[in-house]
C-alpha cells in the first residue's frame, strides 16, 4: 500500500439530547377547602392500576404528567367532598387536558349549593327539565341509588344547615 490507498474519514459526533417524551397537563378547578389535595390518576384505557399519579392541592392547580406513551387513557381526578371525574384523553403528543370537579351536591359548578341545585334535581325527578349530562347526574345523587326526593331533602337540609352533606 501507498498513501494513494489510505482513504480519508471523517467522522460526524452527533449530540443527541434525550427526548423529554409527551406530556400530559392541564389545571384542575375545584371549590372547597383550597388546602385540601386534589389526585390526579392516569389509566392506559382497560387497565385499573395507574401508569401515573400525582397529588396537587388548591382550587386551581396544575398538574403534568410527563413521558407518557402514545395511546388512550383515562385521566381520573378526585378531591374529598367532590365527585370524581373522569376524561377520557387519546395522547399522540403533547396535551392539554383541563379538569372541573364539583362538590357533592354542587350540579352547575358553581361552588354553591342552593336553590338552584335543588330545582336542577326537582326538575329531572318531575322530567319537566331532565338531567342529560352524566357527571351533574352524578353531582345531584347525594344519596346514592336512584335519583329522587331523598336527594332533594338532603340537598334542603344541606343548605338549611341542619344536615350537612359533608
Amino acid at each position: 500500500g501507498t498513501t494513494d490507498d489510505v482513504k480519508s474519514q471523517v467522522y460526524f459526533y452527533v449530540n443527541v439530547s434525550e427526548d423529554a417524551g409527551t406530556v400530559l397537563n392541564g389545571t384542575i378547578s375545584s371549590h372547597g377547602n383550597d388546602t385540601d389535595t386534589a389526585t390526579v390518576e392516569l389509566y392506559k384505557s382497560g387497565e385499573t392500576t395507574p401508569v401515573a399519579t400525582q397529588t396537587v392541592s388548591g382550587n386551581k392547580t396544575v398538574y403534568s404528567f410527563s413521558d407518557v406513551e402514545a395511546g388512550t387513557y383515562t385521566l381520573k381526578v378526585s378531591k374529598e367532598n367532590h365527585v370524581a371525574r373522569e376524561y377520557t384523553v387519546t395522547v399522540e403528543a403533547d396535551l392539554t387536558q383541563d379538569a372541573k370537579i364539583h362538590l357533592i351536591g354542587d350540579i352547575d359548578g358553581n361552588g354553591k349549593i342552593n336553590v338552584g341545585d335543588v330545582a336542577k334535581v326537582n326538575g329531572h325527578i318531575k322530567n319537566t327539565a331532565p338531567l342529560t349530562d352524566e357527571y351533574q347526574l352524578l353531582c345531584a345523587n347525594v344519596n346514592g341509588g336512584s335519583l329522587n326526593m331523598g336527594d332533594t331533602a338532603s340537598l334542603y337540609a344541606h343548605i338549611k344547615g341542619t344536615k350537612k352533606l359533608y
